[in-house]
């Protein structure tokens, strides 16, 4: 989860960059309606594409992050039916024990066959 956290800092800290920028390019626009005095075009440009690039770093991480999640949620997903086959090893008499597991992988290998 250390490397989600970290993605969401890094995420956090672009999207304050964006705001940042966005302040400043609303307060030279506001600054032009009020007086009628135009910023520099060349840094209005500038600041145009550093937020649309932010803007677009700030999308990648989202899209990493949300990957990120379903795959920690996957793994947990197969700790617990791994923890939980050991359990009803150690727990269910071995003939019961076989015959529910031949029922699952049964069922798993119908769900492959209907994904070909």
């Amino acid at each position: 989860m250390d490397d989600v956290d970290a993605m969401i800092a890094e995420k956090d800290q672009l999207q304050e960059e964006v705001d940042t920028i966005k302040h400043q390019l609303d307060m030279a626009t506001a600054t032009y309606h009020e007086t009628g005095e135009r910023t520099d075009p060349i840094w209005f440009q500038k600041a145009t594409h550093a937020m649309r690039c932010k803007q677009r770093d700030v999308q990648k991480l989202a899209r990493k992050i949300a990957k990120a999640r379903k795959g920690n949620r996957a793994q947990h997903g197969n700790e617990l039916g791994n923890i939980f086959i050991d359990v009803a090893r150690e727990t269910l008499p071995q003939e019961q024990f076989q015959r529910i597991l031949q029922t699952a992988q049964g069922r798993v290998m119908n769900m492959e066959s209907d994904d070909d």
